[in-house]
């Protein structure tokens, strides 16, 4: 009662407009749940909605794609830092031997785990991976495969108390002191009725076996939230938009003319138009009969503006540039279409952890042959170049990723100006990859603030 006083008191005072009661937000009344209440309550009808619009919508079947190729690429690759030659030779064939036969279900390998991680993450906000140990007898470079699990699997509706200060949240396992020891997840898809057998049973499959990919944005939040939920009521309804204008234009294009008669006897044409009309045709009109055109009333200049905007808005509720999203070249060039993949190449460089939060190790500057891509050709200072010399020999970057190595990259930079004896601090590094996902090619944009300069003594010639 008291609360309800106060918020009726605070509504009438005022002091923010998001917080009062008038006529522009009576209406406006969200929910004050938890957000693991929420997905309690609607996540398997997001995530059910976000999987049909992929399957059925070429803009949410394109976002996925472009989010795919821009988080991993043809796959993220580590970089071993062993200095023998020979062991670390040894070290590379038994990681490719292992990469061949990660898959537990033998479709792909490990870097096409990698992709099909970044979808069920971007598409239900969350993908486990349950690390399978093997029989050292079942013929396996290494024995241990990874099984990629999707939201599904873990059914979210099973909460319950164990006793001893133990519970299961949303089919995780909490201990006393709340730290994950268990997941419990479905033998076979809840949705799939093809695997005989198994409908309904759980597994316990201890915490150190699986790998949990989420990122919670809220604190205490327990699964993950789909990319598309801001996204999927304007795809939806914009698809429907463009049915309806296709069937409009359909029936349209059905009637040419129409006749119309005073005469309640006259008998039905008979026959296709085709078959009655010719080019330059004068045609006689029995009495009290009229021909019309059709002219039905077309969406006019509206269409497409409507179309760009509601794109434009699906595009940044996906996190996904309007270009990649569309695959509408008029209106893009190359700086629109590839500058807003920093903030989104940021965004997959936080989600690069591991099992501990703590991001993964760069590889260190080695020497060798330039890496394409990484570190400025030339400086330009007061318009003219300078220090082309040293700008044009940076320390080499072999075996660096232009996104997962970015520390490495900047590091580099700035010896490569320090050779051409400019001391400067940069503001800003952004590593922008091509559009096929190679992360090895790509466009590097600094940002820096010269402290001092001097000049750069010329040896006697």
């Amino acid at each position: 009662m008291a609360g309800t006083f106060l918020r009726r008191l605070g509504a009438w005072v005022g002091g923010f407009d998001a917080g009062l009661a008038n006529r522009r937000l009576r209406g406006f009344r969200p929910a004050r749940a938890h957000v693991n209440a929420l997905l309690a309550a609607a996540g398997p009808d997001m995530n059910a909605r976000a999987r049909y619009l992929v399957r059925n919508n070429g803009y949410a079947q394109g976002a996925l794609d472009s989010w795919a190729a821009n988080t991993v690429g043809t796959g993220v690759k580590p970089s071993s830092l062993i200095a023998a030659p020979a062991r670390k030779a040894a070290l590379q064939r038994l990681w490719q031997d292992w990469t061949d036969e990660a898959d537990a279900e033998g479709v792909t390998d490990f870097y096409g785990l990698q992709r099909r991680i970044a979808r069920e993450f971007f598409l239900t906000g969350e993908c486990f991976v349950r690390l399978r140990a093997r029989r050292p007898g079942d013929g396996l470079a290494v024995p241990l495969q990874l099984q990629c699990l999707p939201s599904e699997m873990l059914p979210i509706g099973r909460t319950e108390a164990l006793g001893g200060g133990r519970a299961i949240r949303q089919g995780i396992e909490f201990d006393a002191v709340g730290r994950r020891v268990a997941y419990h997840f479905h033998r076979r898809h809840p949705g799939d009725p093809t695997e005989p057998g198994l409908a309904g049973e759980t597994v316990r499959v201890p915490a150190e076996d699986v790998l949990h990919i989420v990122d919670p944005v809220e604190s205490g939040q327990l699964r993950g939230v789909s990319r598309f939920a801001p996204a999927i009521v304007k795809l939806f309804l914009l698809d429907q938009y463009d049915d309806a204008e296709l069937d409009r234009k359909k029936v349209a294009a059905m009637y040419a003319m129409f006749i119309t008669s005073n005469d309640p006897d006259a008998a039905p044409l008979e026959g296709e138009l085709g078959d009655q009309v010719a080019p330059g045709q004068i045609v006689r009109l029995d009495p009290g009969e009229d021909m019309k055109v059709a002219d039905p009333a077309d969406s006019g200049a509206t269409y497409e503006p409507f179309q760009y905007r509601t794109l434009l808005q699906v595009s940044a509720a996906l996190g996904i540039p309007y270009a990649h999203l569309s695959q509408d070249m008029v209106k893009a060039n190359y700086s629109n279409a590839r500058r807003p993949a920093g903030p989104r190449r940021g965004l997959a460089r936080a989600l690069r952890r591991d099992g501990r939060g703590r991001p993964r190790r760069a590889a260190q500057p080695t020497a060798g042959t330039r890496h394409r891509g990484a570190g400025p050709r030339r400086c330009r200072r007061g318009g003219r170049g300078a220090g082309r010399r040293g700008l044009r020999s940076p320390q080499r970057l072999r075996g660096l990723l232009l996104d997962a190595d970015a520390d490495a990259v900047e590091g580099a930079i700035c010896r490569a100006f320090q050779q051409a004896a400019i001391v400067c601090l940069p503001e800003e590094v952004t590593v922008t990859l091509n559009t096929e996902g190679e992360q090895a090619v790509g466009t590097l944009i600094s940002s820096f603030r010269i402290v001092w300069r001097r000049p750069v003594p010329r040896p006697a010639s």
